[in-house]
């Protein structure tokens, strides 16, 4: 199911205004076009928390946010899960509510994405970083080349404490299994 979307980044709502229809059921997917560029998003819905704008999460078939992408854990778990970047407006550029809450997840088209690492090369893969919601440059073998579908646009220098906003492109990003080490 596909709405007409005009504003992807309106912010998060509450469950009240999700009952007032001010965002679509989690899992809709909606395109819109932004200065000439075709971009598609998904309504997620997350548990209460705090959000940074930028945070690649994994959403799982519903819509639903599973979790902050993360290298830690198991994620073999995660094999074949839709991952996406959220979006919203927000002067601090992080939000906090302390129940269920919605928003959008953009799956396809270019985006300012949290990276935790410098990134190097215009056109290089990124994956899973330390920080949750991040994302790092892929190297090799490693446990961020499981997955797939998100290229750097441009390049920076990130401080060693700070996460930096970059511009990636999404190609319908998801999880593809473990990296083959006999193949590094």
């Amino acid at each position: 199911m596909s709405i007409e979307l005009t504003n992807p980044y309106q912010g998060i709502f509450t469950k009240a205004q999700f009952r007032q229809g001010k965002i679509a059921t989690p899992g809709t997917r909606s395109t819109v076009n932004v200065g000439g560029s075709e971009k598609q998003f998904v309504a997620v819905k997350l548990p209460a928390g705090t959000y940074i704008n930028g945070s690649v999460l994994i959403l799982d078939a519903a819509g639903v946010m599973g979790a902050a992408v993360t290298a830690s854990g198991a994620p073999i778990a995660a094999i074949n899960q839709r991952v996406g970047v959220l979006v919203f407006n927000s002067a601090t550029a992080t939000q906090t509510l302390g129940g269920t809450c919605f928003a959008w997840a953009q799956v396809y088209g270019d985006v300012l994405a949290r990276v935790s690492a410098s990134v190097t090369l215009p056109g290089i893969a990124l994956g899973m970083g330390a920080g949750a919601g991040a994302l790092i440059q892929q190297a090799g073998s490693s446990v961020s080349a499981m997955m797939h579908g998100i290229t750097a646009i441009t390049t920076n220098t990130a401080s060693t404490t700070a996460e930096l906003l970059l511009s990636v492109f999404l190609n319908y990003p998801c999880f593809i299994g473990p990296p083959d080490t006999n193949l590094a």
